[in-house]
């Protein structure tokens, strides 16, 4: 059970990082939704640059209506980090609640795999819940506006 949470929490704080269907850098709903009706559609996502919401338009809008409300994104969302929960799960073999190198290498988690020495603070090999929410504080903190946009790190890539 412990390994169970210690792993969710990880991918809790690892796919919020990876910005499933984000806007740019520094925009947020409110600054797509240029008409102010709390609804984001294909054409408000186009002109704003949002790459990866465009790509993931379909999929988020549930009702196939044509338009993004707060709603489907924050279901999206909780979508996308169950995902990633069972994803981190089934990533970890040796069930010590931890992921190693070959473990993420071996689950196919790219983005891991490439910030691991980053994320693994204390260069043990095995990257923690705790390490992993370190890594978040810190890329916060550096992010324009108390952590709204992303460092111009570019659309839908997250924290690098």
């Amino acid at each position: 059970m412990k390994t169970k949470i210690i792993l969710s929490t990880l991918m809790a704080a690892l796919l919020p990082g990876l910005a499933f269907a984000l806007p740019p850098a520094g925009k947020g709903m409110r600054e797509i939704d240029t008409n102010g009706d709390r609804i984001v559609t294909r054409d408000e996502a186009t002109a704003a640059g949002a790459s990866k919401l465009i790509e993931d338009f379909d999929e988020i809008d549930a009702d196939g209506n044509g338009e993004l409300t707060r709603a489907e994104m924050k279901n999206f969302h909780q979508q996308r980090r169950q995902e990633g929960r069972q994803r981190a799960e089934s990533a970890d073999t040796d069930g010590n609640g931890a992921l190693s190198l070959a473990e993420a290498n071996a689950a196919g988690m790219q983005r891991l795999v490439e910030d691991f020495s980053i994320v693994d603070q204390d260069a043990d090999g095995e990257v923690t819940r705790e390490e992993m929410q370190a890594m978040h504080r810190e890329r916060r903190a550096k992010m324009p506006a108390g952590g709204q946009g992303r460092e111009g790190k570019g659309q839908g890539k997250g924290p690098r």
